[in-house]
């Protein structure tokens, strides 16, 4: 039997969990009336019950004491959400608010919470049993079962009636909707109350059926409750009544939208409208046309103040509660609904007006999914060419508003080519020592430090997939990590990831995949869910070389940052604790490197001698997982070991001559005699051991003694480093930042770090200063354009010539392939090259 409370309490914690997200539906839907509210109050009840039960499991199973009080308040909570859920259903299938039955039934459950908290008769007490309570009946336990069971059968019953008899087809399907939900909690809850009377006592009930049928019924109810247009259940019911009626019935109106611009007159259209719809039909267009009915000319009564305010289909029964005095004003006069065809065209204003029988045909989502294509091929045949017969002033005032909107539209694009040309100057002046650190690096670099690097694609993405393997050919693309394809290759340095095309398995499998090889692969993400992605995984992506690629990136930005991450994945070895990368791009600390391994594989002792201790604890990490294949690292001071007596010290070295590398600190802080003696003990052990001292630690012949270089050593690092920080930043932070060249060399010379922590220091506090709105130095100096007597225009004309020269000879005279390279439309292109005199330059 399961002992561990929160094992047992999960169900109920997950149908909490649920119960949460529908209390925020229903706090957020704009629907407030009387069967939302008690819907509001149902739930209210049923959380009660949850929260009772989850804590009754913890005094259960931690305390191994009987809750007591929390059964009584569980078959509380239980009688209000039944008392409450009866009232709902009566306001659903018998549109009543306050009936004398539901009176009887609160007055009821009143007297039933008197004798259970005040009396032993409902209750006597309560037992454990397996890993659940049952309760001890009383001798008039019987009231309960009889409120219980006749409040689930008169529910049951309740819910039949409104779905056959209600007065609108709308709220006969909500009720059908509510009796498909509550079936299985009635039968479950039923059925317990009758095993438990039988004396079958069932101790999985209270934590794990419960809790999965009471979610199911309010994941359905609030869908039946807080929705309008509800799917039709009977539609999808293979060779029923209701799919072959409807199916009729939409086949009707899709030929009548094929001939509506063949009826001619705006009589045949309303006519064939209310033969479709059998209901009365009235346009209101300048003039009336209605169908051959009384009613419909009771429609045409409506004000046109109320019309002029309607700028959607509106439908009566719909804005019953969130606008009652245009309710009042449409049942009043027969209206079931409104179509204002200004809502699809802005030339035209017209209403149409539909009649009470139209919600007894068009009540289901896709019933007017089928209409309002119905109503859009109206607004543009009918409001269009048929009813608006517009004069000569009306003719001379659509040609200047359409003067008026050329206008627009080439101010616009003039608009877009000086913004275009703003672009161009921005992507320049970043190359001009203005790109964010890490994204400087050209492909040649890249090849010349570890070869081509290995670029995979999860997802489609197939003009970023051609733009790239231009640059690197080695790259592939797979649908998914799953795939056999992807599986059987080795892992690429730098994985493109298309978040939008994964599904939620592939998405897992990509978060498993980056956390766990945060050392040997950077990744990119791309797509407009890749923010969520990153919010959700947040965790398991700390210290991984992962990058957010905007929306709206150009293509520079992505082959620069993609040459930047595959840089940056090469030339790391290690990323320790989540947040330290062991970078190895300088010569200095491959020397280094090469120099540690070998002492530890020998099993000789190790002195590193570091500026900064966690940074060479970071290395001892490292070096122990590459010596002896994993990185457990036993740490000590060197007065600890002194300070243990000869033989708990022997025990202690002799266990490094494993697997176990032990990190002996302090060096320094011990005598030369101490030093001697635990010196001769660790070389009589001949473990991986490693001792740290500072800059000014001891030297001694029995150890070998390597110093770890120094930041200004391994200025080849920095960049990297530099660039690793960044990432992990934007990983936590909103708001992304970078840092350029300039940036950072104006950094150091600031701040002059010394090791890697201050390095790290110093990166964050510039990332957060350069996101309060820093000044991006202007290309071109201003007191040089004031000094040569040129304009500013004639500067932006000469660097545009020379990248547009640069982006032709690269795509050798193909100007389409430059128009995408340049994220312009060919026409624009073409005008700039022409006005440039470049039309015949490749």
């Amino acid at each position: 039997m399961v002992e561990d409370s929160f094992v047992i309490s999960l169900p109920a914690l997950i149908a909490l969990t649920i119960k949460g997200g529908i209390f925020w539906y229903a706090l957020k839907h704009p629907m407030q009336n009387l069967a939302s509210r008690l819907f509001f109050y149902f739930l209210a009840a049923l959380t009660a019950v949850n929260i009772t039960e989850i804590s009754g499991f913890y005094i259960l199973i931690d305390e191994h004491r009987v809750p007591v009080l929390n059964g009584y308040l569980y078959y509380v909570f239980v009688g209000a959400a039944l008392a409450v859920l009866f009232h709902l259903v009566t306001v659903l299938a018998l549109q009543t608010r306050w009936p004398r039955l539901v009176r009887f039934v609160y007055g009821y459950y009143g007297i039933l919470v008197v004798l259970l908290l005040a009396t032993d008769w409902v209750v006597a007490d309560f037992k454990r049993y397996a890993y659940a309570i049952i309760r001890e009946p009383g001798p008039l336990y019987a009231l309960f079962e009889v409120y219980a069971l006749s409040l689930y059968t008169s529910v049951i019953g309740l819910l039949v009636y409104g779905g056959r008899k209600q007065r609108t087809a709308a709220q006969r399907l909500r009720n059908r909707w509510m009796l498909i939900a509550i079936l299985p909690m009635c039968l479950v809850v039923g059925s317990v109350l009758v095993l438990l009377h039988l004396g079958v006592q069932l101790p999985f009930n209270t934590n794990f059926i419960n809790p999965l049928a009471i979610s199911y019924f309010l994941l359905v109810s609030s869908y039946a409750i807080y929705q309008h247009r509800l799917f039709d259940l009977q539609f999808f019911v293979p060779w029923s009544r209701t799919r072959r009626r409807k199916t009729a019935f939409y086949n009707r109106i899709r030929t009548l939208v094929a001939e509506i611009a063949d009826l001619g007159s705006p009589d045949r259209i309303v006519s064939s409208l209310a033969d479709c719809f059998a209901c009365p039909v009235a346009l209101m267009d300048g003039k009336t046309v209605t169908s051959r009915n009384e009613t419909a000319q009771t429609m045409t009564r409506i004000p046109a103040s109320v019309l002029q305010e309607l700028k959607e289909i509106v439908v009566t029964d719909e804005i019953r509660d969130a606008r009652p005095s245009l309710y009042a004003s449409l049942s009043n006069l027969g209206i079931a609904a409104v179509v204002p065809f200004n809502s699809y065209n802005e030339d035209s204003d017209g209403w149409l007006l539909l009649g009470n029988s139209f919600s007894d045909r068009i009540y289901s989502r896709l019933d007017f999914d089928v209409v309002e294509t119905l109503f859009a091929r109206l607004a543009d045949e009918f409001l269009e060419q048929q009813l608006a017969q517009r004069g000569n002033v009306s003719n001379l005032r659509r040609s200047l508003d359409r003067a008026r909107e050329r206008e627009t539209r080439l101010q616009q694009e003039l608009t877009q080519l000086r913004q275009q040309q703003a672009a161009q100057l921005e992507v320049i002046a970043r190359l001009q020592n203005q790109l964010p650190i890490g994204t400087n690096v050209s492909t040649q670099t890249v090849r010349k430090v570890m070869g081509l690097p290995r670029i995979t694609f999860i997802g489609k993405l197939k003009s970023l997939r051609s733009l790239v393997t231009r640059t690197y050919p080695r790259a592939s693309c797979y649908f998914g990590p799953a795939s056999a394809g992807f599986r059987s290759q080795p892992l690429p340095n730098v994985l493109v990831v298309d978040v939008d095309g994964l599904s939620e398995r592939a998405t897992e499998d990509i978060a498993h995949l980056i956390s766990s090889h945060k050392s040997s692969m950077a990744t990119m993400l791309h797509g407009q869910r890749a923010e969520r992605f990153v919010h959700e995984h947040r965790d398991g992506l700390t210290g991984t070389m992962i990058e957010r690629v905007p929306m709206d990136a150009s293509d520079e930005y992505i082959l620069a940052h993609l040459g930047g991450l595959a840089h940056l994945a090469q030339t790391t070895l290690a990323i320790i604790g989540g947040g330290y990368p062991v970078i190895a791009a300088s010569r200095a600390m491959e020397e280094f490197i090469a120099q540690c391994k070998p002492v530890l594989h020998a099993g000789h002792l190790l002195l590193l001698v570091a500026d900064e201790f966690s940074e060479a604890l970071s290395l001892v990490q490292y070096l122990a997982n590459s010596v002896n294949g994993h990185s457990q690292i036993e740490s000590c001071t060197a007065r600890e070991m002194v300070d243990l007596p000869a033989t708990d010290r022997a025990t202690r070295l002799a266990a490094t001559a494993g697997d176990v590398t032990l990190l002996i600190s302090d060096f320094e802080a011990i005598t030369p005699a101490e030093r001697s003696t635990l010196l001769r003990q660790c070389l009589m052990n001949r473990g991986h051991i490693v001792f740290t001292a500072g800059s000014n630690g001891p030297v001694s012949p029995d150890v070998e003694i390597l110093a770890v270089p120094t930041l200004q050593q391994r200025a080849e690092d920095i960049p990297l480093l530099i660039h690793f920080f960044t990432l992990q930043r934007n990983l936590l932070a909103d708001v992304p930042a970078n840092l350029s060249k300039s940036q950072v060399d104006e950094m150091m010379r600031a701040e002059a770090p010394a090791t890697v922590e201050q390095l790290k220091l110093a990166v964050l506090r510039w990332l957060e200063r350069s996101t309060g709105g820093s000044e991006t130095t202007f290309p071109i100096p201003p007191e040089n354009i004031a000094a040569s007597g040129r304009t500013l225009d004639d500067y932006l004309a000469d660097t545009e010539i020379e990248v547009l020269k640069q982006t032709l000879k690269r795509c050798r005279g193909n100007k389409a392939q430059a128009a995408a390279m340049l994220g312009l439309k060919p026409n624009t292109l073409h005008y700039k090259l022409k006005r440039y005199g470049l039309l015949d330059y490749s």
